[in-house]
């Protein structure tokens, strides 16, 4: 139905971190944490979706912020793809402020690309030149204020925070999902 680019999920999830990655899955919601040593060493870290609300203060939640940080902060190659839940616990954990959603998306939304900053970044190269781009959406919360030193990429109507990226370049989050087919 579009004929819009969409995001290369093999450059997103393996080429924008090099090749030949040893992947790992954790299930953080039933307390399935990484060790301490896989934080150390790990090049890393994707955040997918799920039913949690950074604002309720979930405990594993809490748990989980307490163990990343000092993470992020000891291993200077670990990096952090969010998606969905993954960037709004990107924002929380950076002191940025996730909030509900003055109105939940559950469908196709057309994100506002941010060329300028994009640009900067060669992963982001095969939306040269779109000004937007058609992306799933399924979210009632929402970041509505980014963390300090963190850009933003890109925007919608019904979203002030699509996609948003640390000074440094290590944290990358998007409020889309570009694991769903639009």
């Amino acid at each position: 139905m579009f004929n819009k680019p969409r995001i290369d999920l093999k450059a997103l999830y393996l080429g924008l971190y090099y090749n030949n990655e040893n992947w790992r899955a954790y299930n953080i919601i039933e307390g399935d944490l990484p060790e301490e040593e896989v934080l150390q060493t790990a090049d890393v870290l994707v955040m997918p979706g799920s039913d949690l609300s950074i604002y309720q203060n979930n405990p594993k939640v809490e748990r989980l912020k307490q163990i990343l940080r000092p993470a992020l902060a000891l291993n200077n190659k670990l990096k952090f793809v969010g998606v969905c839940f993954g960037a709004q616990f990107l924002a929380h954990l950076f002191d940025g402020k996730v909030t509900k959603a003055k109105k939940g998306i559950f469908g196709i939304e057309h994100i506002s690309l941010r060329e300028s900053e994009m640009l900067e970044h060669a992963f982001l190269e095969p939306l040269r030149g779109e000004p937007s781009l058609p992306t799933g959406e399924y979210h009632n919360d929402e970041i509505s204020q980014l963390p300090e030193n963190f850009k933003l990429l890109a925007d919608s109507p019904s979203c002030p925070a699509e996609i948003l990226l640390s000074g440094c370049g290590r944290y990358f989050g998007m409020q889309c999902h570009p694991d769903y087919t639009v």
